[in-house]
């Protein structure tokens, strides 16, 4: 899961609601993505075979900055959806299942 600001503690509650169902996941891991340091998010993502980028806007810019400059393991997911309510940690939930049910 890649998020920030405003979404990163409805992400969090989201992921602890996903381990307590049992879905495994990989430990937290940060970098920063602007300005763009492609070799700390590569060492972030170090066998993270997944991604889902999570974020607050109405076109899912933040994973497509994300794709223009990083090399994001397989093809990552966007979750998003635009405010101004904020994302709950419900929603994501639901997306992290919908998104393991298609894999």
């Amino acid at each position: 899961m890649i998020t920030f600001g405003s979404t990163s503690a409805a992400v969090r509650e989201a992921v602890a609601r996903a381990r307590a169902e049992g879905v495994q996941r990989a430990p937290d891991r940060h970098a920063t993505a602007a300005p763009a340091q492609p070799e700390k998010l590569a060492k972030a993502l170090e066998g993270v075979r997944h991604v889902m980028v999570v974020e607050q806007n109405h076109g899912g810019q933040f994973l497509r900055y994300l794709r223009g400059h990083f090399d994001l393991p397989a093809k990552p997911v966007g979750y998003h959806r635009p405010g101004p309510l904020p994302l709950r940690p419900g929603e994501v939930h639901k997306a992290i299942a919908e998104w393991r049910k298609a894999a």
